[in-house]
């Protein structure tokens, strides 16, 4: 259960800090689109390495985390090719228009790894590691 916690905490350190950037904005858009995207797909990376949990209900939570974070992963994707869509002189708002209909799924996302995940009992009694004091299950 630990290093599921741990690897839910890097995820959200690593999408609260996709935000950061300068420049121009439709630049800063896409650079907040692309590292959100790269901190997913290395998640999705890591979820095999904690297959076959000795917790029970643990296999059954991370594949629900990891479609989870697929269909992020996709909407990140999606909303980057349509912010490359868009025209160079596209405006202000256009380009906000784009990556709001993606970025408050991420920010949920960062609010709670766990959103929408089947925590077990026996998850909540070996969750009591300081890698899940985070999280309320």
């Amino acid at each position: 259960m630990a290093d599921f916690c741990t690897t839910a905490s890097e995820l959200r350190t690593g999408l609260w800090s996709s935000g950061a950037g300068d420049g121009p904005l439709r630049e800063r858009f896409q650079n907040q689109l692309d590292t959100a995207a790269q901190k997913v797909a290395t998640t999705l990376d890591r979820l095999p390495s904690l297959s076959d949990s000795p917790v029970g209900g643990g296999d059954a939570a991370v594949a629900q985390f990891g479609d989870a974070l697929g269909e992020l992963h996709e909407s990140l994707v999606r909303g980057r090719a349509a912010l490359d869509a868009l025209p160079e002189n596209a405006t202000e708002d256009q380009n906000a228009t784009v990556v709001a209909q993606v970025w408050p799924r991420v920010a949920a996302r960062a609010a709670d790894p766990f959103t929408g995940v089947t925590v077990s009992a026996a998850m909540r009694t070996a969750a009591d590691t300081s890698a899940c004091a985070p999280f309320s299950f």
